[in-house]
């Protein structure tokens, strides 16, 4: 087990956005995961366990705690250099990681084991996803492609090829019909997973880093922005309409390089690299209903299912807040 300190602090740093709205979470833990950073973070589906990527002095470095007292799991050890993506898969047997290595890996979580290695990338593993089925693996890099795996063959069913850039996000959509692909080349791909065609494209003025669907699989919501550039806002379009209005979530002063919607699709969480914020939304309105100030950059979050945990992922390590009254 890897050298770790924990730290538990019971301070609330939420700001609220309004008094039937606010919400407040304590911050419950600090984990060091080997003394170095972490770039990317995942609940399980019980909402009781998180999966960290990140680097230490060794190379990469991925690793299983639960939350509620930061007790260390397990570590997951094959690649070679940092880990920059983490998923799980639905039921929950799986995880999925990406790295700088040039390798997407798929894990046994119960064991710990290397299940399956995707053909090596051109470049660093940026993003990685389950689909609904926990059949296949949809994975992107900095060589600008993303790929489609067949898990139980082991094999690429489809190379997804339309961006011009980095790929940085990628999700499923809850229904199985649908995938997505995010970058820097300001564009949204919408995908037939079945084919690896097309379904829609969209593009924006400003490049992005994270993607989600909403559970009915009508919402896509995006962001990113590049630093001190842009207008930094979340948007939400909706899929039904062929030419969705964006709405938008604004608030983050800096790029947002993170998004994890609840279970019920009801509440989002994301975070601001450089303006040091994790932010708590309402979906239904686009409102804040929580503001969480970071000490130092928050480089992914997630939020359990249920809503009630935030796991950060910073240069110190893994960070954990609670819902307060919870």
């Amino acid at each position: 087990m890897s050298t770790t300190y924990r730290l538990v602090l019971l301070i609330a740093f939420a700001s609220i956005a309004g008094p039937s709205s606010a919400q407040e979470f304590r911050r419950t833990g600090d984990i060091a995961i080997g003394g170095g950073a972490g770039y990317s973070v995942a609940f399980m589906p019980d909402g009781k366990r998180v999966v960290v990527g990140g680097n230490h002095r060794n190379g990469g470095v991925l690793q299983a705690w639960e939350v509620a007292d930061n007790k260390y799991l397990r570590d997951f050890k094959g690649h070679t250099d940092e880990v920059w993506a983490v998923a799980v898969s639905p039921d929950g047997k799986s995880i999925a990681s990406g790295s700088q290595d040039k390798t997407a890996r798929i894990w046994d979580f119960a064991t710990g084991n290397e299940i399956t290695q995707l053909p090596k990338f051109a470049g660093r593993v940026t993003a990685v996803a389950f689909s609904p089925d926990n059949k296949t693996l949809l994975a992107a890099s900095f060589d600008k492609s993303a790929v489609l795996y067949d898990i139980e063959a082991k094999k690429v069913k489809f190379t997804l090829k339309a961006h011009t850039d980095v790929v940085l996000g990628v999700a499923f959509s809850p229904d199985g019909k649908t995938c997505a692909t995010v970058g820097k080349d300001k564009t949204v791909v919408i995908w037939n997973p079945d084919t690896g065609k097309i379904v829609r494209g969209m593009k924006f003025p400003d490049s992005f880093s994270s993607v989600t669907f909403t559970p009915d699989s009508k919402k896509i919501l995006f962001a990113g922005g590049a630093e001190g550039k842009g207008d930094h806002s979340i948007k939400m379009i909706d899929l039904t309409e062929a030419k969705g209005k964006a709405l938008m979530f604004k608030g983050h002063e800096n790029s947002v390089l993170a998004l994890s919607l609840t279970k019920d699709g009801k509440t989002l969480a994301s975070c601001g690299y450089e303006d040091k914020t994790v932010r708590v939304w309402d979906v239904a309105t686009q409102t804040s209903k929580a503001v969480l100030k970071t000490a130092r950059d928050a480089n992914s979050v997630a939020i359990s299912p249920d809503g009630v945990w935030l796991a950060v992922a910073n240069p110190s390590g893994l960070t954990l807040w609670e819902k307060a009254g919870k």
